[in-house]
């Protein structure tokens, strides 16, 4: 599985949430479907996108692609929309240390 971004992204998304999201969408997707998001997503940041901004793109383009697939009201596109947005926030893929008191 290949799961390198474009290069734009390569620069805006190093860390573990960017990592395990690029896994998915491969999964998800194939290799270039990932590719094609990722891309589709850099196109819509604003010149000193963060990872956060990053990943929220790339999310709000699985579900734009899911539902387009599905239906917008479709169990798939909410199960999409869930699961990005649930990695998202995650605190256990945080690249610094979390505290879980």
């Amino acid at each position: 599985m290949d799961t390198a971004l474009p290069n734009q992204a390569e620069r805006i998304a190093d860390g573990r949430k960017a990592t395990v999201l690029a896994k998915r969408m491969a999964n998800q997707f194939g290799d270039n479907g990932a590719k094609s998001v990722a891309a589709a997503a850099t196109k819509t940041l604003k010149p000193g996108a963060t990872e956060a901004d990053f990943l929220a793109a790339v999310g709000r383009e699985t579900v734009v692609r899911v539902a387009r697939q599905y239906g917008a009201a479709s169990a798939e596109a909410r199960s999409t929309s869930n699961r990005r947005e649930a990695m998202r926030t995650s605190k256990w893929l945080a690249d610094v240390p979390a505290v879980f008191a």
